[in-house]
């Protein structure tokens, strides 16, 4: 029997926001979940399920930044957003922003 933790958009938006602002950081090497929970005010256990749910909807990349087996450290990079590919008349566009 799976447990389904439900993970809503404010959560998601709430870890985007902190694996940003701690991108931001020059000197950071990686990330825990206890730095982005301190960051967001998520529960350190909630963390792990959001990241899991935005790096399968590959809202986000990880990174492993160690070799030791034993103790995994991670990065976190936010993917930018794909523009939409139409076709037109047969012909694949992309729509530009302003």
């Amino acid at each position: 029997m799976e447990i389904q933790i439900p993970v809503s958009d404010k959560e998601k938006k709430q870890v985007i926001d902190a694996i940003n602002g701690l991108n931001a950081i020059g000197h950071l090497q990686y990330m825990s979940q206890a730095m982005i929970a301190n960051s967001t005010g998520i529960k350190a256990t909630k963390i792990r399920v959001v990241l899991a749910e935005l790096i399968k909807e590959e809202q986000i990349t990880q990174y492993v930044v160690t070799q030791n087996k034993s103790l995994q450290r991670y990065y976190y990079i936010v993917n930018e957003p794909q523009p939409e590919v139409k076709k037109i008349n047969g012909v694949k566009a992309v729509e530009k922003g302003i």
